[in-house]
This record gives structure tokens, C-alpha cells and sequence, in this order.
């Protein structure tokens, strides 16, 4: 038996070890089972341990105490779902508890909408009739000076938003020359739709902007891309081409490109030919990578209802796209959760702030009503007011005996909160994958230690 990750120190603290007694024992609702490698790995989302166990060890894990005291193992008959509810309610008293410090905390993490403007007009775009604003020189030496009363470790990073952020792209030259100049660690990412950037602007943004990372959504081959994104330019060359050349151009500046593909009915076989074109072509670079995103009526800007099978349909769609880039090594990695994850992760009261190009304050990047509260020029919101949105959604019957319960946050305001089925056999293919990620990641750091004692 292998230990891959740790329990969350504070769940750890609050369970203890689980009394070992002569009873008979079955696996805990919340274990995750992957198989590889001559084995299975096990993952326990209420404690977020993770452990590997070979074939022969799990012929036997019934009767393994040390299974038993760390929670993968309950008793027949036992309320896992009581137990879940007492752990997430202690943990989020934690959370609370840390965020109520507001004299010690530092704001270090700022996302900036330049403009609320967009060259492109795509028919999902959840930003529809929004008062388009740019910001203005006056506004981002504001910005400068709210970043520098807000942050305590003169270490920031900026997520350059929109609209579409190049449009006023001197707004970002101005406040990233002034952080540099004052002083300031800093590093930044971006949503773009990619059109913008050239091969100057990329050098530039690895130099001035320190930008790391960059979205760049695409949504088929070239005539799709180009009727969907409708951009407003007339131009010669093919908005699809030229987003491809610019694409190469930041990875040769040594930006990464995570490229977004929103998958639909309307283009879920194309986006199997133009992952093959994408992969062809950029797979050698180490900082490019690909994931894939239904684009449901739930989400984005999208209005139209889906009846459950032409959901299905895009979701096996989906999945087959997402394991082909797997295999293919250029799906793009996140990370499995360490510890229960939290209300107190929303941006309303996390320790970021979102600035809209006028200087107003906004509790979330997606704007909908309501999300505007306060601003840069002294006006703050209340922390009562913020806390409004870290409100959840109460439980559902099924709730009680899903396997994501412990980490599972649905915010009643949040325009993200929705649960099927789909959604939650979505979540246990992405832990799956996050599993084996974490266990590779174990595995090459053990072999490099070994090759470096040689």
C-alpha cells in the first residue's frame, strides 16, 4: 500500500482515527477507484487521501485496519452521509473563522477588465447587453494604486479579462510597466479569443505583461470558427488561420495556450478533426494543452433547452474528445483536491477582487445583475455584503449518497450551480483522471530523486 496524498490536515484532526472493531466492514460511499498499474488507486473525497493498492492487497482490504482507521472502510450499516455532513460543516467553520481576519489578509490576486467590448460576436457570448466601457489612463493609475494598497507581498498576479482584453491593450502596457517599476513581483493570464496577438505582442507579453497563460477558445474548423466568432474586422486573411499563427507565436514566446473547445451538437464530429490538425501541429510544445467544455444551456450564454438525451449526446461526445487528448498527452491537467473545498473559495471572499474598466468592484468575473457592489476610489463593499454569496443551495435528496457530497459547493447566486446526472459523471471522470495525474506526478518525482542519489 502506497500513500499518495494526505488527508486534509483539518478533517484529520477532526475524525482522528477510526476505532478498529470485529465487525464487518464494506468500502466508505466516498472512495474513488481507478485501476492502473497492477493495481487500483483509491481516493477518499471526505478526507482527500489517496493511496495505491496492488491487486493482491485489495483481496484482502476488508479486513486491513489501517484502511479502517482512516476512514476508506465503514462499518455495514453506517451513515456516511451523517458523518460527510458533520466534517464539511467543522471545515467550513475554518474556513469562516480564516476569512474573518481581514486586518491580516493580503489581496493578491486582481481580475481586470480592460473593456467590456468584444471584436467578435458569438452566439453563446453571456456578456450580451453589456454597457460597453473601456478603461481609461486615469482609471488604471487607480488600479495601480489600489493593487499597492491592497497587497501586502509585493508578489500580484492579474487575470487580464473582458470583452476582449487586447482591445485596450495599452491599458495593460500601463499598469504592468508601473508595477515593474514600483517594484512589484508580478505574473499574469488571460481569456482572449486570440486574434489580437501577433508575434511583437507575444514577445511583449512574456516581457512586460509576464503573462503565463493564455485561453484561447475555438469552436471548429475554419468555416465554423469563422461564422461563430463573426468578428468584426474585414480582413483577407481567415480570422482561423490567423488565430493558429498567433498561437504559435505565444508558445514560441513561451507562453502557455490552453485552447478551449466548446463542444455542442452542432459540432461535436468536427472538433475530432480539428483536435488532430491542433495536435499536429503544436503537440512538441511543452506549454500548449487542450480541454474540452459542453456548452450547455446552463452555462455561458446559451438559451435553448436540451432534452436529457441530446444532453447525453453531447456529454459521450465530450468524453470521447477529452480521452482521445489524453492519450494523446495534450489534455490539459488539473489538480485533484487536497483539501474539502469550501463557500469561503468564492471570489466574493477570497482574496482576489475583480475590477470592472470604470473602477467598479464586482463579486464575480461573469457579470450578471447584482454583481457590481462598491469601488476602487474608497468605496469597498462590507464584508456582510460579500458573504451574501457564499450562500448554498440546500441539499438535495440525492445528495445523500453521492460521492462528491464532501466537496461539492452549489452557491445560490452563481449561475454555475446546476447538478444532473451528466454533470456529476463529468466530475468523476475529471477525479479519475486528476487521480492518475497525482500518482504520475509521485512516481516521476521518486524516479528523478533516485536518478539524483546515483
Amino acid at each position: 500500500m502506497i500513500f499518495v496524498t494526505q488527508q486534509d490536515p483539518v478533517v484529520k484532526s477532526v475524525l482522528g482515527c477510526q476505532d478498529v472493531a470485529d465487525l464487518k466492514y464494506r468500502w466508505s460511499q466516498y472512495v474513488i477507484t481507478r485501476e492502473t498499474y497492477g493495481g487500483s488507486l483509491l481516493y477518499n473525497t471526505l478526507t482527500c487521501e489517496m493511496l495505491f493498492m496492488t491487486d493482491s492487497e485489495q483481496k484482502e482490504a476488508m479486513t486491513d485496519s489501517e484502511l479502517i482507521r482512516r476512514w476508506f472502510l465503514f462499518p455495514e450499516g453506517y451513515d456516511d452521509h451523517s458523518l460527510a455532513k458533520k466534517v464539511r460543516s467543522i471545515r467550513q467553520l475554518v474556513y469562516k473563522a480564516d476569512a474573518r481576519k481581514e486586518k491580516e489578509r493580503s489581496i493578491d490576486r486582481f481580475w481586470i477588465l480592460t473593456t467590456t467590448g468584444c471584436n467578435a460576436r458569438c452566439f453563446y457570448c453571456h456578456e450580451h447587453g453589456i454597457p460597453e466601457m473601456s478603461m481609461t489612463q486615469d482609471t488604471a493609475e487607480r488600479v495601480i494604486e489600489y493593487i499597492g494598497e491592497n497587497d501586502r507581498t509585493g508578489n500580484v498576479h492579474i487575470m487580464w479579462y473582458g470583452g476582449e482584453p487586447l482591445i485596450n491593450q495599452g491599458v495593460i502596457d500601463h499598469i504592468s510597466g508601473k508595477l515593474r517599476e514600483q517594484g512589484f513581483t508580478y505574473t499574469s493570464s488571460m481569456i482572449s479569443n486570440g486574434f489580437l496577438f501577433d508575434e511583437t505582442t507575444s514577445k511583449k507579453a512574456a516581457d512586460l505583461w509576464h503573462l503565463n497563460e493564455v485561453q484561447i477558445t475555438l469552436d471548429g474548423l475554419e468555416e465554423t470558427y469563422n461564422r461563430v466568432k463573426a468578428y468584426k474586422y474585414e480582413t483577407e486573411e481567415s480570422p482561423f488561420l490567423r488565430v493558429l499563427n498567433n498561437i504559435a507565436a505565444l508558445l514560441d514566446a513561451e507562453v502557455r495556450v490552453k485552447v478551449r473547445l466548446n463542444i455542442d451538437r452542432y459540432n461535436k464530429q468536427e472538433l475530432f478533426d480539428l483536435s488532430e490538425l491542433l495536435i499536429d501541429r503544436f503537440r512538441g510544445h511543452q506549454g500548449f494543452s487542450i480541454y474540452t467544455a459542453p456548452l450547455m444551456e446552463t452555462c455561458l450564454g446559451t438559451k435553448n433547452d436540451r432534452t436529457e438525451q441530446q444532453r447525453r449526446e453531447v456529454y459521450e461526445a465530450h468524453y470521447q474528445l477529452s480521452e482521445k487528448l489524453r492519450s494523446e498527452g495534450v489534455l490539459h491537467r488539473t489538480e485533484l483536491p487536497k483539501v474539502l473545498r469550501s463557500e469561503m473559495r468564492c471570489i466574493a471572499v477570497s482574496d482576489v477582487r475583480v475590477i470592472f474598466p470604470d473602477g467598479q468592484l464586482a463579486f464575480c468575473h461573469d457579470y450578471s445583475d447584482g454583481i457590481l457592489s462598491g469601488n476602487i476610489f474608497g468605496n469597498d463593499p462590507a464584508r456582510e455584503e460579500r458573504l451574501e454569496y457564499t450562500k448554498c443551495l440546500p441539499e438535495k435528496e440525492e445528495c445523500g449518497t453521492c460521492a462528491r457530497y464532501p466537496q461539492c459547493v452549489r452557491f445560490v447566486k452563481c449561475f454555475n450551480n446546476q447538478c444532473n446526472k451528466e454533470i456529476i459523471n463529468e466530475w468523476k471522470w475529471v477525479t479519475m483522471n486528476e487521480m492518475l495525474w497525482e500518482y504520475e506526478k509521485m512516481i516521476s518525482k521518486k524516479e528523478e530523486g533516485s536518478s539524483n542519489d546515483q
